[in-house]
């Protein structure tokens, strides 16, 4: 079930933000970079807890050159994803160091069993639909 859940997050943000036309290939082609990080929270953390510390990190983001919008799931068994949109692999892998010292990104880290963590960059190769970032 829960693979069945990641693909569909998977497929559904690969349909949904992208910028070309059906059945077109997008190598090459300036498209976003998604980083999608996932998470399990530690026992007695509320959702809006989380919600806030995401949401409170994601206004220190802004600020990093790349970074296009960030959007956070929560699966039926626990599981947190959230999807970073950049407009660079590079610009994804440097927000760690440009987090890093952020009190946001700490407060958030405070929340999250370390051990849950994984992180994926992805690049979009072809698409049905067209989506932009403004």
């Amino acid at each position: 079930m829960l693979k069945l859940f990641k693909i569909a997050v998977l497929a559904f943000t690969l349909l949904f933000f992208n910028q070309v036309s059906a059945g077109e290939s997008t190598v090459g082609n300036n498209l976003p970079v998604l980083e999608i990080l996932k998470w399990k929270s530690k026992e007695n953390v509320s959702d809006d807890n989380m919600i806030k510390a995401v949401a409170d990190m994601t206004d220190d983001l802004r600020s990093l050159k790349g970074f296009l919008q960030q959007t956070l799931y929560k699966s039926s068994n626990g599981e947190w994803i959230d999807i970073y949109y950049w407009v660079t692999e590079e610009d994804a892998h440097a927000s760690s160091a440009g987090m890093a010292d952020k009190k946001s990104f700490k407060n958030l880290i405070d929340f999250i069993e370390p051990e849950s963590i994984t992180i994926e960059v992805i690049h979009q190769l072809q698409s049905s639909g067209s989506f932009s970032f403004k």
